[in-house]
């Protein structure tokens, strides 16, 4: 290839991957907010979990620890 057509290919390539660039990064901040929201949900959730459950230190632990890792997979 020329530098002439080694530009252009390269400019084609630069216009046209610019539209997946913002849809892989709308979709990578749309899975983060799950993941924040998930882990608030959690954090939130801990003050009737230890009322209901009365877990030990490390029994919360691992429930505050274990969720985020299980949730998903269980």
């Amino acid at each position: 290839m020329t530098r002439t057509n080694t530009a252009r290919a390269r400019s084609r390539t630069a216009a046209g991957g610019g539209a997946n660039r913002w849809a892989v990064l709308v979709v990578l901040c749309v899975s983060l907010l799950l993941v924040a929201l998930d882990a608030t949900i959690l954090h939130v959730a801990v003050p009737s979990l230890t009322e209901d459950l009365r877990p030990s230190s490390t029994a919360l632990l691992w429930i505050v620890d274990a969720y985020p890792w299980c949730a998903p997979r269980c």
